[in-house]
């Protein structure tokens, strides 16, 4: 079934297709990196930083990459295409006014709320808020077109 297309679904569309595109250049950069040393690429990449390998977050992400294999990278490189995917195609269905697109945005907006809640009680920080507030904004938006008796719900055809 296919509803009018507001400003509202097409920001959020388009919100949706930038996630995707991003998420498919990192996976492409992730898959870039199958057959490399990623300990080696990570400790260049934070010397030419200047960032100190020995602080406490850099020597995480250098243990990280010395764990990293073949098969690790392939099926992080491909989980993150996979979501690209879901994305791109969530951003059409938006953009098209397809009902299906609404509530798959609702529901898997609705999911990370929690999710950004939990990271807010961890720390605080202007970032994870403003994260919260518009993932809120959104489900919110959506639900409210979605729960429209279909009466009042615009017709597509105007």
């Amino acid at each position: 079934m296919k509803t009018k297309v507001d400003g509202g679904l097409r920001a959020i569309a388009l919100m949706e297709g930038i996630k995707g595109v991003l998420a498919v250049a990192i996976g492409c950069g992730i898959l870039a990196l199958q057959g490399r040393d990623f300990e080696g690429l990570a400790l260049s990449w934070l010397l030419k930083l200047g960032v100190d390998p020995a602080a406490r977050w850099s020597a995480a992400a250098l243990e990280a990459g010395a764990e990293l294999n073949e098969s690790r990278i392939g099926l992080v490189g491909g989980l993150v295409l996979a979501y690209s995917a879901t994305r791109l195609i969530e951003s059409y269905g938006l953009w098209r006014g397809r009902r299906w697109a609404e509530w798959f945005s609702a529901l898997s907006g609705g999911i990370y709320i929690p999710l950004e809640i939990y990271e807010i009680a961890r720390g605080v920080s202007l970032f994870k808020v403003g994260t919260l507030l518009v993932n809120v904004a959104v489900v919110a938006y959506l639900v409210a077109r979605l729960r429209r008796p279909k009466s009042l719900a615009p017709s597509p055809y105007l």
